[in-house]
């Protein structure tokens, strides 16, 4: 019988944490590397409007910038979503 060679571990991969908080609370998630979200966990979350494209824009890089998220998902129902990273919007 044959000994095969045991093969070395994979190196480590560096984890993704993303986060879909309900409600309250998104702070204490922060510097997840995706938060994802709706207009309203954004307006709630800033207590400012996230009604607009625009609107959601700085409310998302607002709340990534305070709470050091990586990239932000925004659900807009039937408007689809925007993601939000360090490189800007992209619908």
């Amino acid at each position: 019988m044959q000994h095969r060679a045991s093969l070395p571990p994979p190196p480590p991969r560096p984890r993704t944490r993303a986060c879909s908080p309900r409600g309250r609370g998104i702070e204490r998630y922060g510097g997840a590397d995706l938060l994802l979200a709706s207009r309203r966990d954004l307006a709630r979350a800033l207590a400012a409007p996230a009604g607009t494209a625009a609107e959601i824009a700085a409310a998302a890089r607002a709340l990534a910038d305070r709470l050091g998220f990586g990239a932000v998902l925004v659900c807009r129902g039937e408007e689809g979503m925007m993601l939000l990273d360090a490189e800007g919007v992209v619908q």
